[in-house]
């Protein structure tokens, strides 16, 4: 006969505990994790927030990995919510992480395409214009390296975003070549076509 392991005797364990509470016991703990909330969708909607405020604050303060990671716990609570795939974006663009910053902004863009008229200071969130800077000649240094349609998707969302629509159209441009099918390149494609 098979001896069962530590893991599975933990989890019956629990359950065991679980079975023996009471249920106002049960009702009492729920209560306790819901707090002031009447709804799962009202807790859920609160904790999206507080994790959006400190994944800013985080972004404010260069703290990149930890901003990038609060975008992601965000995420838990609205999946699909644009805002918070973008901010993960955004704080591995200023981490120096381009190919997944890449991967979370195009995420964004294929959910919501209207994304793109939201307003975003990308020399605010680096901190200064010569980080940008910097970033963007690593990205161009990369790309000549790689063609990688993903950093060419990446340089066009920039340039977009600091309002260099030429650079922007040429990057897109090329990255539309590679990645006709890309939602969140046809969706700059769009943009970048009616400016």
């Amino acid at each position: 006969p098979s001896v069962p392991d530590s893991n599975s005797q933990k989890k019956n364990s629990s359950l065991d505990e679980l079975n023996k509470l009471s249920q106002a016991e049960i009702s009492t703990e729920a209560s306790r994790i819901m707090g002031s909330h009447n709804s799962l969708e009202s807790l859920s909607q609160s904790k999206f927030n507080q994790h959006m405020r400190d994944a800013e604050e985080h972004l404010k303060a260069g703290r990149y990995y930890r901003a990038a990671g609060c975008f992601s716990m965000a995420s838990v609570y609205q999946a699909d919510s644009p805002l918070a795939l973008a901010g993960r974006g955004h704080a591995l663009l200023a981490a120096g992480e381009y190919v997944s910053s890449a991967l979370f902004l195009s995420r964004a863009l294929a959910i919501s395409p209207e994304y793109l008229h939201v307003n975003v200071d990308l020399v605010a969130m680096l901190g200064d214009e010569g980080k940008l800077a910097g970033r963007i000649a690593d990205i161009e240094q990369w790309l000549a390296c790689s063609g990688s349609s993903q950093l060419q998707f990446l340089l066009g969302y920039v340039y977009y975003r600091t309002g260099q629509f030429l650079r922007a159209k040429q990057a897109i441009d090329a990255a539309y070549e590679k990645t006709p099918q890309s939602p969140a390149v046809q969706a700059m494609k769009i943009a970048l076509d009616n400016i």
